[in-house]
């Protein structure tokens, strides 16, 4: 008989990365991050980009800026605005 193989007490971290289209935001909302929440310790990062012509960009940044300081995430999340 083999011998019994000993199990970590240790928890092992499981990751999802990758892109993925806008029609598909909700649905990991919905789906993939409830099941995830049922371990009790979720985190997450995004990365969200977008093009915007040159002249407008300070503007739409400070749009941006607004609505994250509405959705209360002004500590969470930070704009940057690349080539303006």
């Amino acid at each position: 008989m083999p011998p019994e193989t000993p199990v970590s007490s240790l928890p092992a971290l499981i990751s999802v990365s990758g892109t993925m289209p806008p029609e598909q935001w909700n649905r990991v909302g919905t789906r993939l991050l409830p099941k995830m929440r049922t371990t009790g310790n979720v985190t997450a990062a995004v990365r969200l980009e977008v093009e915007v012509d040159a002249a407008r960009s300070a503007a739409y940044s400070a749009e941006l800026k607004q609505i994250i300081g509405e959705l209360g995430l002004s500590e969470s999340l930070r704009i940057v605005a690349a080539g303006s």
